[in-house]
């Protein structure tokens, strides 16, 4: 069973469209579709309270009504594997079926790209059943690494608000109880924040349970104070060094003095061959589904914004530095990122998370490449194209 994964206005031919799922899902499908011209004639469902009923001014109807001649989109979120089924059963061609995935990402079911749908959905995310999340406690960073990932190199000076940081992850708290398992307090460099000990100190006052860890390049700890050697320990929190090749920072030093203090803590050693380069499209114009399912990021880095929102992967969360910086316009889609606020079923998060997003049609297929070791920044966008 070949695929191709294609927008919306490759599907647009003289073939009648039908979208089986006449649910939200199902309209977020036909308003894609508008967007290309084309032409839906029939909503399709199993539902028999929605069949003959009417969706944006479309009938619905059911598969005993099926004709000859049409194309079909199968747009269910949890059901689009007992459909394909469905109708292939009943003897559709698989020529005729495409499935909706994603704002950006429609996969039909035969071309000549010698690629099965198997190796598609293998690189579909599979919904956490745990969260873990990053939070961004200062934007800007005193080391200047070159294309770095979370744009932190060229942020304006930023830091978080502790007001703010505390609604944010008492509605954490509130949606995934102690199904949090691990949080992140980093940046940027998280020890410039003058506030930082009342940051781990609520941290772990609300997730009680929940791994912490406090991610730094290591440059301040030998000016951080004993208040702060104190929070570590009785708050319970590791401390992630990230080592940096070619960096001249004196790693057995920042080592002894977090011995000295007896506080748990990991070098996080990144070899000089996996310093890595994020590819953007500054043309936003990438297949969103292509460059989420190859993105290693994708459903694993996912951080919490201070405006509640909670983002599949750290660039997303930050890219907003990067179009500031280099005077793109840019404004984020509401689908590329979770309310916390709006959206409070911690299922239906998973799943949202594990899903692409439209933003990721400004990374490249392929997103990550080797970059030849780290180095300083020039603050040029070729860092990043």
């Amino acid at each position: 069973m070949d695929i191709t994964i294609s927008s919306g206005n490759q599907l647009c031919d003289n073939k009648p469209i039908v979208i089986f799922g006449a649910g939200d899902y199902g309209i977020k499908t036909w308003s894609n579709l508008r967007m290309y011209e084309c032409i839906v004639a029939y909503f399709m469902d199993n539902n028999p309270d929605k069949i003959g009923t009417t969706i944006c001014g479309i009938k619905v109807i059911s598969l005993e009504d099926r004709k000859g001649g049409w194309q079909y989109i199968i747009s269910s979120k949890y059901h689009w594997r007992d459909i394909l089924a469905e109708l292939l059963e009943v003897g559709i061609k698989e020529e005729d079926i495409s499935i909706y995935f994603s704002t950006d990402a429609i996969v039909s079911l035969c071309n000549n790209k010698k690629e099965t749908l198997f190796d598609v959905l293998e690189r579909q995310k599979v919904p956490n059943s745990r969260m873990r999340f990053d939070y961004h406690i200062v934007e800007h960073c005193n080391l200047n690494c070159k294309g770095c990932l979370h744009f932190s190199n060229i942020a304006s000076e930023e830091y978080a608000d502790i007001d703010v940081y505390k609604n944010n992850i008492i509605q954490m708290f509130k949606i995934f109880g102690t199904r949090v398992e691990h949080i992140s307090l980093l940046g940027g460099e998280p020890l410039l924040h003058p506030r930082l000990n009342e940051f781990i100190c609520l941290t772990r006052r609300i997730f009680k349970n929940a791994e912490i860890e406090l991610i730094t390049n290591g440059l301040l700890l030998k000016k951080m104070d004993e208040v702060f050697w104190n929070t570590l320990l009785q708050a319970d929190v590791e401390l992630t060094v990230t080592h940096y090749p070619k960096s001249n920072i004196k790693y057995k030093d920042i080592i002894d003095i977090i011995e000295k203090h007896k506080c748990k803590y990991s070098l996080n050693r990144v070899n000089g061959n996996e310093w890595c380069k994020l590819k953007l499209n500054l043309k936003g114009d990438s297949i969103a589904y292509r460059s989420f399912a190859e993105c290693p990021m994708a459903n694993t880095c996912i951080t919490l914004d201070k405006k509640g929102h909670l983002y599949t992967c750290a660039p997303a969360a930050h890219i907003h530095h990067f179009f500031k910086k280099y005077h793109i316009s840019f404004l984020y889609s509401k689908n590329d990122y979770i309310d916390i606020f709006e959206e409070t079923n911690p299922e239906v998060i998973f799943q949202k998370l594990a899903l692409p997003k439209p933003i990721c049609r400004y990374c490249k297929e392929g997103t990550i490449e080797d970059a030849n070791g780290w180095a300083k920044s020039k603050s040029s966008i070729e860092e990043w194209t």
